[in-house]
């Protein structure tokens, strides 16, 4: 059973409270048996206890629990000192909870009693509660405060009211003997706030020492039984301790007005929640925050009916950067209006803060503010573009100089972290110094570089310096006017270096944008191409030493990025790995280029201009991830730095030449991403040229197309976190690296993009060649669109194979693999057969048909050994090969089907097929052609092989099986093949004689094969036999 109390008049709880038992639902909240009780108050309107704890309403209740629950009074409920709830509400629940109040609504009570000390009681809850609750109502409502005894009713020395901790002045201090039960009296009693939560501190003498205290109680149950009381005891001796919380002396007084205002009261509350929230942030992450790739701002309507969008600061930001939406834009409702926006059913401001400066007096006020996704009409939000560790390394030594702090490239590459600390520098130099203690002047710091490393595109959480310095010096502040001074100053010292950062880069933005109107007019004017060696674009021959420039310059450069895709995997194309080399040059940009095509050397990109730096940092990029050159390129510098070294490095070599190969395995990565953001600036103008050019010449904007490569997904973890990480692991495999989001999925880790598949280990996972000893969990990452696919394709995708003994049918991807079973078995035939001789077994007539939701897509009769299937590496390729046959209702059907079949087979868990497939040379076509003219023998017939001396009855079935292995059917081809043979030896009437009395069922066809001209002119053409040959072809028909 649930018990729930409802009082109905918080001011008269005693006459106007209903108590009622309800039977206990499973599964049902609180707000269940609430709703039970009154249907006139909603959840918002009231302040409701669960077994004494304030809760809202929502949350589970188990068997037994005690509710109780009142209409509230003033602003709003809670534990907050400045929201006004009755007293008499709050004597209901101390009274009739009891204990469980005491233990909910105070943690620090410092008790010191005389022995006996055991029944402190209900009372003791009751006055624990009433006096927090009267204290409320004497500073809401202004009621005097009153101490002392009235008359001799009150007098503690004759109650009836049973043991009670006394209270007031001018009480006597018991002398105890013996064992006694006492309620002791109170010597100081003061309550201390912190956030939301009360705590009350208590103490009580029992009495002259030295007396030994035991048997605690709280309402009749033992001080044990409550988690959140902390009991300290002393003796009563001349040389004991302070009791903790009572070092100093503390008078309470009760106003009759508020010190505070309410607002101000609730703003200083928040504040102190969001600083928990960031010292639980520092212990977690070491980091303020735990995102930092939104930048929260407030969305308002200027006179022009514009929205602007101004920078949160000090606690807004906070608070803002701790919700961490998604969304980072809120509103409040008066310029909801003005922009004609709408809120969202249901929509829930969030409380910010803002300060009045207008008054006398500075003081805080709350704002409501609503996020923009609850916001109907605004436009979508825009999230910034994810820059790369270089492209963010590169802004930050653009925001240095722009402040007058230089730094050097070299500088940079050698220590990616030197352009964090020179930036840390003056993140403290521009702080005001007012900060006495070293935590605090860290503290500024800190938050200053947290904005500053926003503003330079950093998206991954800061960890601080000095943090846990930092740390401990929140939590030991106990008004939280050190944080929020703190940020004020951080954020002016982040407004001025970013300030000065965002004007120049104003100025850099004008000047590009004269550049570019410049280019628009003639957007590759300026493109160059040198050809270093014959290359042929379709029918025409571009010689070696050509020069070509503007339009024919760019049409030379997208046929050969557009060739590297057409011969991606083709590795059967006699054009595959064709090399080709030229030099190309735009304004002060010029490189060499080398490649070969059908390797993706010119990447996946998806502009020209990507492509040629993807080609150009070829060489740079195999040096620093590919562990063969890397290795030899490392071998042949540390020769070149023996020859020329110092005698300290030959000495430092010969202690340890792994640490100095290692180091200079590491400079040539910074030397690869040194190059790589030096060439994206330099680039950057024919970047802007070529999408201008696009914009007029659509035809061009083919160059978008990817090639469909490999997507594998690898999970957050720490040494796998950017594109470094994935090139030191797959090498030259790796095309780009992203993230989920870049694809419009959700998820943590990265999504790699490899130029090959990864090998299956048979558990789920893929790995690399060569990585088996340290494989990556990596597995496919499957789009949403490829998804449907590959669903579709195992609803509609059917194969059937018909042989003499019947038909077999397959659908979805176990018809794939069968087709790559038969495939397989005509490859293995075609060797076999080669050495002259087939089993008869495998040797019959087949017919594959494939479909496509009931469409046929390809029809072929075949015998195993022909190669009319085999010779086609992927089952892909068989599939295509009859394309050119089909009308249009074949070719759509084809063209979906490969939608499916080509995800299949880029992430297929069978090994031994994929490296089949790869491995498999295909034969030319003279050569299938060469070994099937040759002709076949049947195999394991050896008994049967006509000789001399042996009987009709037992050669015929040779040539039967003979007619079977070289690709007869029916029995008309049969019968022809068997007369072929026959008539190179024996006349017409002994092959029809032999035929009908061994083979009858092929009888009814042999006049008709012997009256072909090339047979009869075969008999006619036979040796003559001499007369050993007659006469035992004579003895053969009396036999």
């Amino acid at each position: 059973m649930i018990t729930v109390v409802f009082v109905k008049n918080p001011f008269e709880p005693q006459r106007n409270r209903e108590v009622r038992t309800l039977p206990y639902v499973k599964g049902e909240k609180v707000s269940y048996y609430v709703q039970q009780c009154t249907k006139d108050l909603t959840l918002p309107d009231m302040v409701i206890s669960r077994n004494s704890y304030t809760i809202n309403g929502a949350q589970a209740v188990k068997d037994n629990d005690f509710i109780v629950f009142s209409p509230v009074v003033g602003k709003g409920h809670g534990k907050n000192p400045l929201l006004i709830i009755a007293t008499v509400a709050l004597s209901v629940t101390a009274m009739g909870v009891g204990g469980m109040v005491a233990a909910g609504s105070f943690s620090g009570a410092a008790l010191a009693s005389a022995t006996g000390f055991a029944a402190i009681g209900g009372y003791l809850a009751a006055a624990a509660v009433m006096f927090i609750g009267g204290s409320l109502i004497q500073r809401a409502f202004g009621t005097a405060n009153t101490s002392g005894f009235k008359d001799t009713s009150e007098n503690p020395t004759y109650s009836w009211t049973g043991i009670t901790t006394t209270n007031g002045q001018n009480n006597p201090i018991p002398i105890t003997y013996g064992t006694v039960r006492s309620g002791g009296q109170t010597i100081g009693k003061y309550i201390n706030s912190d956030s939301d939560k009360q705590y009350l501190n208590w103490l009580v003498c029992a009495g002259y020492g030295p007396l030994k205290v035991y048997d605690v109680q709280l309402n009749d149950n033992p001080i044990e039984n409550y988690k959140d009381v902390k009991l300290d005891t002393r003796e009563g001796l001349n040389v004991q301790d302070i009791i903790p919380n009572f070092n100093d002396t503390i008078s309470t007084k009760t106003l009759s007005y508020e010190i505070l205002d309410n607002e101000e009261a609730t703003c200083l509350s928040r504040r102190r929640t969001i600083e928990n929230q960031l010292i639980n942030n520092l212990h977690e992450t070491g980091a303020f925050f735990k995102s930092m790739d939104k930048i929260p701002c407030q969305i308002k309507i200027g006179q022009d009916g514009q929205p602007v969008q101004k920078e949160m600061t000090c606690a807004n930001y906070l608070k803002a950067m701790i919700l961490d939406e998604p969304d980072p834009r809120y509103m409040c409702k008066t310029d909801i209006d003005k922009a004609g926006w709408k809120l969202r059913e249901g929509a829930k401001p969030e409380t910010f803060e803002y300060l009045v400066n207008k008054d006398a007096k500075y003081h805080l006020v709350t704002w409501k503010l609503y996020n923009a996704k609850d916001i109907e009409g605004i436009p979508p939000y825009e999230k910034g573009q994810n820059l790369s560790p270089e492209e963010i390394t590169d802004r930050i030594k653009t925001m240095l100089k722009d402040n007058g702090v230089e730094m050097k490239d070299e500088a940079l590459f050698k220590d990616p972290l030197e352009g964090i600390k020179a930036l840390r520098k003056l993140a403290g130099e521009n702080t005001w110094h007012e900060a006495r203690l070293p935590a605090q002047r860290a503290l500024e710091r800190e938050y200053a570089m947290t904005k500053l490393l926003q503003h330079a595109g950093a998206t991954k959480p800061y960890k601080i310096k000095d943090g846990a310095l930092i740390t401990e010096y929140l939590e030991h502040d106990a008004t939280t006017k050190i944080l929020y001074k703190s940020a004020y100053r951080g954020d002016t010292a982040s407004q001025k270096i970013n300030g000065a950062f965002e004007k120049s880069e104003l100025k850099r933005v004008a000047q590009q944008a004269r550049e570019l109107e410049a280019m628009m007019k003639d957007p590759l004017q300026q493109l160059e191409v040198t050809m270093k060696q014959d290359y042929q674009m379709k029918d025409t021959l571009i010689p070696k030493g050509a020069q070509l420039k503007g339009d024919d310059a760019y049409k030379v450069l997208f046929h050969i990025v557009q060739e590297d895709r057409r011969l991606f995997e083709n590795i059967d194309n006699p054009e595959y790995r064709k090399e080709v080399a030229f030099k190309v040059q735009f304004k002060d940009w010029q490189q060499d280029i080398s490649l070969e095509q059908g390797l993706l050397q010119t990447g996946n990109k998806g502009t020209l201009t990507e492509s040629l730096k993807y080609a150009a940092l070829q060489p740079l990029r195999e040096q620093a991830f590919d562990e063969v050159r890397r290795d030899e390129a490392i071998t042949e510098r540390m020769k070149l730095k023996l020859f020329n070294g110092s005698k300290e490095f030959k000495e430092a070599w010969e202690a340890s030449q792994e640490t100095l190969k290692a180091a200079e395995a590491r400079l040539m990565v910074q030397e690869y991403q040194k190059a790589d953001l030096e060439l994206s600036r330099a680039i950057e103008p024919l970047l802007q040229s070529e999408s201008r050019y696009l914009s007029s010449h659509p035809a061009y904007k083919k160059i978008e197309d990817r090639v469909d490569t490999y997507l594998y997904r690898i999970p957050a973890n720490e040494h796998i976190t950017d594109e470094i990480d994935v090139r030191q692991k797959y090498g030259e495999m790796a095309l780009d690296v992203k993230t989920p989001e870049f694809y419009g999925q959700k998820g943590d880790g990265l999504v790699i993009e490899l130029k090959h598949s990864l090998m299956p280990d048979y558990d789920g996972h893929f790995m690399a060649p060569g990585m088996e000893e340290e494989p990556l969990p990596v597995k496919p990452f499957i789009k949403e669109i490829e998804q449907r696919h590959v669903q579709e394709f195992e609803d509609k995708f059917s194969v059937s194979l018909e042989t003499d003994g019947g038909r077999e049918s397959y659908k979805g991807d176990e018809a794939r693999q069968f087709v790559y079973a038969l495939m397989q078995d005509d490859r293995d035939m075609f060797t076999h057969e080669q050495s002259g001789m087939k089993p008869v077994e495998y040797s019959g007539w087949r017919k594959l048909t494939v479909s496509y939701d009931e469409v046929p897509v390809l029809s072929r009769e075949y015998y195993d050994g022909q190669m009319k299937i085999g010779s086609a590496r992927f089952s892909k390729d068989l599939i295509n090969s009859g394309k050119d046959d089909l009308d249009d209702r074949g070719r759509t059907a084809l063209k979906d089907l490969n939608k499916g079949l080509r995800v299949l087979e880029k992430y297929t868990d069978n090994q031994v097929q994929l490296e089949s497939a790869v491995e498999f040379e295909r034969p030319k076509p003279e050569e299938i052609e060469a070994v099937i003219q040759r002709g076949f023998e049947p195999e394991n017939m050896e008994e049967h092989r006509p000789k001399i001396g042996r009987k009709v009855a037992q050669v015929m079935p040779w040539y039967e099986a003979k007619a079977i292995v070289n690709y007869c059917h029916t029995d008309k081809e049969k019968t022809d093949y068997m007369v072929a043979e026959l008539a190179k030896k024996y006349k017409a009437d002994t092959i029809e004689r032999w035929i009908g009395n061994y083979l009858p069922k092929y009888k009814k066809y042999v006049k008709e094969s012997l009256e072909r001209p090339d047979i009869k002119k075969a008999i006619e053409n036979q040796p003559k036999r001499n007369r050993v040959q007659a006469k035992s072809q004579s003895t053969e028909r009396q036999a």
